[in-house]
Parts: structure tokens; C-alpha cells; sequence
């Protein structure tokens, strides 16, 4: 039976904001061809009160400077003219603040119109092949990075996830470490290199999310491991956290070993009929109780044991490599007689990423 894949992100959302994602499911999942625009009238009372509300749990913020220069001329008994400049000065300020919460508010807007656009598609990777992931660096070219579909979510659970929050100071929800990572294309910042953005959200215990995100490139005669060092704007660095090389390394091997000719993959459970196996009707109850309400895949579920090494190697593997288009001389006619000059494409040569896992981290 596959694991049942755990409440996430997105079910966080629909939980505390359901007016902000309800148009957003009414017009894009299933239909394809509807569009909805983003109310940045609506959603601004709305910022203001998440920012709010995060600060108040222990998240971080943009910090008002303004106000602590007002206090202390204040108490210098500055000249009024001076402090009244200061507190035009402060009511900028918390409008930037204010439209720079909205920017945020917009940025989940665009992201949740491409997930559901793309159907929600889902994929819960098993605890035993995220270790083994994690422990593997793939020699091969970051072209053979792609995403399955345009928009899509990663959802990974346990020991990994608290590595890579590790430098939160953060509790998780319901007591279980749960990633969300949201897929989806784009460009680097500083050209028009092809790119894919992997946002990284976990939900606190204290009711607010901690982001990190890593931008991966693409470009043409790059490997993996360069992509894996990320590419950041300074407007990401202002708000969220860089998610750091192990969450870089999960992520662009999950993207590999998906894209393999055979990965370990089967549809999750959906409905307590899905639960097969010997489970009483109180278990299926507890089950469908901490599912989550998207229709997942299950990734590598028959992954054998494996623990971590923690010591920072990994297990270095060249997988593919992509062979050029060239010309060859081919043998043909009676008894391979005669020759002619043909052009072969170019090809991928080697194991996929699925085949390298498993030959790695058998069991001997």
C-alpha cells in the first residue's frame, strides 16, 4: 500500500485562507482556459494581516527603523521640525513595507494559478530514496534536468526535512517535518539562461510558514552540481532563506530520477477504498484524517532501509553523458561489403538516474 502522504502546504492554505485560493480552483483546476486576475485591493488588508501575524509567532520581517530614530530624539528633545520630517519619514516606510507584503501576496497568487492550472500534480517521495538521494552526486549534465509538468509540488517528510531547516530556530506543525516544494520554469535574473525555481515552504508549529527557495540553472555545458550551486536575486535574499546545497541536491536528483526510464512510481491513496491491506476502519479513519486533500503519486516506495551518513560524503556517480551528432561509415550490402556515410543524432550514453540509485545503495 503507498504511504499516505502527509497534510502540506497547500492544504495549510486552504485551511487559512480559503477566500484567496477558492477563485483561483474555480477558475483554473480541470478547466484549462479560464483566467483570474489578482485583486491587489483585496489582498492588501490581507498582507498586512499575515505580516502581522507572523511577526507576532516569531517570523521574520522587514524590521520599521523609523520609528526607534523618532524615540531617541524624542528623548534627546530633538526640534518638532525634526521629528515631524521623521514621521513622514516612517509612514513611507510602512507603506513600503506594506506593498512589499502584497509583492509576497502576489508572488503565492501567480504560483497557486500555475498549480492549478497544471491539474495539482503532486509527487511524495519516500523517506528511504530521499536518503539516498541526498547522499548521491550525479556527474551529469543539468540539461537532463526537467520538470514533469510546467508547475508541479515535491512533498518530502522526516529526517531530511529537519537537515534542511535545520538553521530555523522552528517547530514544525502537527510535531512532523514536512517540505512543500513548489516547481515551476523560468529564466535567471542576469540573463535569459533557462532556469527551473524550487520554493521550499514548511508549516510551524506557531501557525506561520518559513520559505526557502534556490534557483537552479539550466545553462547549456553546465552539470547538475553547477546547477546545485544556485543562482539568488536580491530581492529573494531580502525575505527568504537560501535553502542551502543538501535541499539544492534532493530536489535536482528527484527531478533526475523522475525523469528516468523506469522509476519507482504508483498512485497514492485518494479514498479509504485506495487502503488495501490487513487495517482496522479506526486505522483508514486516521489515515484519511492526516491525508492530504491533493491527489498525489507515491515515488520510490519500495526503496530499501538506508541511513544517512551525515558526514558529508556522498556517493559520486557518472550517470549520462550526452554523446554529439556525427558522421559514421555503416557496413551494408552483401556480407557488410559495401559502406555509406549516415549521421547519427545526438544521444544520451549511460544509466539513468533510477538505474544509478539502485546500483549504489544495493544491498550486499
Amino acid at each position: 500500500m503507498p504511504a499516505p502522504c502527509p497534510k502540506n502546504h497547500y492544504d495549510f492554505l486552504k485551511m487559512r485562507v480559503p477566500d484567496f485560493l477558492g477563485p483561483i480552483e474555480k477558475a483554473y483546476f480541470g478547466a484549462g482556459t479560464a483566467d483570474v486576475d489578482f485583486d491587489y485591493a483585496r489582498c492588501a488588508p490581507f498582507a498586512k494581516r499575515e505580516y502581522d501575524r507572523r511577526l507576532a509567532a516569531g517570523a521574520k520581517g522587514l524590521e520599521l527603523t523609523v520609528p526607534a530614530k523618532v524615540a531617541a530624539l524624542r528623548m534627546m528633545n530633538a526640534p518638532t521640525e525634526e521629528i515631524v520630517k521623521l514621521q513622514k519619514m516612517a509612514d513611507e516606510e510602512a507603506f513600503l513595507i506594506e506593498a512589499h507584503e502584497a509583492a509576497r501576496i502576489a508572488d503565492e497568487f501567480e504560483r497557486a494559478k500555475m498549480f492549478n492550472r497544471e491539474g495539482r500534480k503532486t509527487f511524495y517521495f519516500g523517506e528511504n530514496l530521499v536518503a539516498m538521494l541526498a547522499d548521491t552526486e550525479m556527474d551529469v549534465d543539468c540539461e537532463l534536468l526537467a520538470l514533469p509538468f510546467a508547475s508541479c509540488m515535491f512533498v518530502y517528510e522526516g529526517e531530511i526535512v529537519r537537515d534542511i531547516f535545520s538553521s530555523a530556530d522552528v517547530e514544525p506543525a502537527g510535531g512532523k517535518w514536512v517540505a512543500s516544494v513548489y516547481l515551476s520554469g523560468g529564466n535567471l535574473p542576469t540573463n535569459s539562461d533557462p532556469a527551473i525555481r524550487a520554493d521550499c515552504f514548511l508549516v510551524t508549529k506557531k501557525g506561520y510558514v518559513v520559505r526557502k527557495e534556490r534557483l537552479f540553472s539550466l545553462r547549456s555545458g553546465d552539470t547538475v552540481e553547477h546547477s546545485i550551486a544556485g543562482v539568488r536575486t536580491k530581492d529573494e535574499k531580502l525575505y527568504n532563506e537560501d535553502a542551502g546545497e543538501l535541499y539544492a541536491r534532493v530536489v535536482a536528483n528527484s527531478l533526475l530520477y523522475l525523469a528516468s526510464s523506469n522509476p519507482d512510481i504508483v498512485p497514492g491513496i485518494r479514498t479509504a477504498a485506495d487502503i488495501t491491506g490487513e487495517v482496522t476502519q479506526k486505522q483508514k479513519r486516521a489515515i484519511m484524517e492526516r491525508l492530504t486533500s491533493l491527489p498525489y503519486t507515491y515515488v520510490g516506495g519500495t526503496a530499501k532501509q538506508y541511513n544517512r551518513k551525515h558526514d558529508g560524503e556522498t556517493v559520486r556517480v557518472t550517470g549520462r553523458k550526452k554523446v554529439r551528432g556525427h558522421w559514421k561509415s555503416q557496413t551494408h550490402g552483401p556480407s557488410g561489403s559495401l559502406r555509406k556515410i549516415i549521421h547519427v543524432e545526438p544521444y544520451w550514453r549511460g544509466k539513468d538516474t533510477a538505474e544509478i540509485v539502485e546500483r549504489a545503495y544495493r544491498v550486499t
